[in-house]
């Protein structure tokens, strides 16, 4: 049996001895050979075969969560409306710069309670927080070998008490290479020195991890 939910739940459906369904009242309904169509919540329900004689009904219900995002019939988009957030953000790119630089100073700030307090939970946290954040702004900002690095630095930070039997002398090249990645403008894998420090980072992270 196939079952599409155009729009929203249907009320309890059951199986006639002919294979076809029907709903109760609470929903209008047209049966129509193996479908049923639904007037006040759209579902398509198609039989690949009878059920047995006696089989249950059926409940389709989908998820709370998953109802309110759709909020009904979905809106046509408009290209043009497309067209101005694609040019909004072009005018935003002058600014990608001095965003970057804002979080990796956060990183910076970071690492400074790492060298002051040593591999504490606590400090290993603060870098792998700074860490994920720029994993995923790296590429958004127009340096897609930061979110590489910084990708990396996740890694071997992973996750629980592991963060804090990290290397810190690794943690620390991870952190220096984003830094000189950002001072300068060292963009991505296009640079050789670039993704050379990239490919010596990953290689030490995964020695480490697999020691």
């Amino acid at each position: 049996m196939q079952v599409t939910v155009w729009r929203s739940a249907c009320w309890r459906s059951n199986f006639l001895d002919d294979g076809r369904v029907w709903d109760t009242p609470r929903s209008k309904r047209l049966v129509k050979g193996n479908r049923i169509y639904c007037t006040q919540a759209i579902v398509s329900v198609q039989m690949s075969s009878p059920p047995p004689n006696g089989s249950a009904g059926a409940l389709i219900q989908p998820p709370s969560a998953f109802r309110s995002r759709l909020g009904g019939r979905l809106p046509t988009i408009d290209p043009s409306a497309i067209a101005k957030a694609e040019a909004a953000l072009k005018g935003l790119s002058a600014q990608f710069g001095d965003w970057l630089r804002d979080e990796v100073a956060k990183l910076e700030a970071a690492y400074a309670v790492l060298k002051a307090e040593g591999p504490t939970q606590a400090a290993m946290d603060g870098i792998y927080a700074r860490g994920h954040d720029l994993k995923g702004l790296g590429t958004t900002y127009e340096f897609p070998l930061v979110t590489r690095i910084a990708g990396s630095l996740c890694k071997l930070l992973g996750e629980g008490d592991a963060r804090a039997r990290a290397p810190v002398a690794l943690v620390s090249a991870h952190v220096e290479a984003i830094r000189a990645c950002v001072r300068d403008n060292v963009r991505d894998t296009a640079n050789p020195v670039g993704r050379a420090l990239a490919e010596q980072l990953e290689q030490n992270v995964n020695g480490y991890l697999a020691g």
